[in-house]
């Protein structure tokens, strides 16, 4: 299946007529381009990548999407300032919830707090290997990664850290506390050294617009057809397992249909 697969991209990529900037987003572009006129792309890597993309897509919005819910179900009060920023859009296509400038700071706020995963940026020494400033040595098979926790908590980015800043990223936020100039202006997509949520360099996720749409776009839908609230706001919501957090599989949320009894 893969490697007529294979076949069936590689021969036709010539006649693809989207446009440049709609190209450098599109997986399987990029798959290729990053290593055209060489053999890397055999059924055995082809494999991996597809596989790849299909485990990471499968789970983690909806990891993303269930504690960006807990944060709405917290916080009514951004609900509702979400509820007008999207009634002030008579139409919501792509590119206009994308746009939308609360939505993705508080999406991303969400995110911060509530990371999938405490380390991230991890990498497999595949030889011997020694950084630079003559820091740790890695042997062959060795994992190194950085504290994605401390990075998110990072006081010269992100003045008051563990209070949870729905406008953090907004720029010119009138109503957003003046101590969150740090990232002001960046967005839920952006992959840096100072928002590691989605790798790093050239591994970096290369679906995180397709996650962030699907999450905007869930939220949206919701936010604009029901109220919502924890059954039991007491109950445990998350749990760990080693450095990751997952949603409780006990967490009960009550929906009601806006503007029924």
């Amino acid at each position: 299946m893969v490697a007529r697969l294979s076949l069936a991209i590689i021969p036709s990529k010539s006649g693809w007529e989207e446009d440049d900037e709609l190209k450098s987003i599109t997986l399987p572009y990029n798959m290729i381009k990053s290593s055209e006129g060489s053999s890397y792309w055999t059924p055995t890597t082809l494999t991996q990548a597809i596989a790849g993309s299909w485990f990471a897509g499968s789970h983690q919005p909806w990891i993303n999407l269930h504690f960006v819910f807990l944060e709405l179900c917290n916080r009514p009060d951004y609900a509702d300032l979400l509820r007008r920023e999207i009634a002030a859009h008579s139409s919501l296509d792509v590119t206009t919830i994308t746009l939308l400038p609360l939505l993705d700071s508080f999406i991303k706020e969400c995110l911060r707090l509530n990371p999938l995963d405490e380390m991230g940026i991890r990498r497999k020494a595949l030889e011997p290997f020694t950084f630079s400033n003559g820091g740790p040595s890695l042997a062959v098979g060795d994992i190194a990664c950085v504290s994605a926790y401390d990075i998110l908590h990072n006081t010269a980015k992100y003045p008051s850290p563990h209070d949870f800043d729905g406008m953090r990223f907004v720029q010119n936020s009138t109503e957003a506390p003046a101590t969150s100039e740090g990232m002001r202006g960046t967005y839920l997509t952006d992959a840096s050294k100072d928002w590691p949520i989605w790798g790093l360099g050239s591994r970096v996720c290369p679906g995180r617009w397709h996650a962030a749409l699907v999450l905007k776009m869930a939220v949206v839908k919701l936010l604009a057809n029901y109220e919502f609230r924890l059954k039991d706001e007491k109950a445990r919501h998350k749990w760990w397992w080693e450095t990751f957090q997952l949603p409780s599989g006990g967490t009960e949320v009550l929906f009601r249909k806006r503007g029924s009894e």
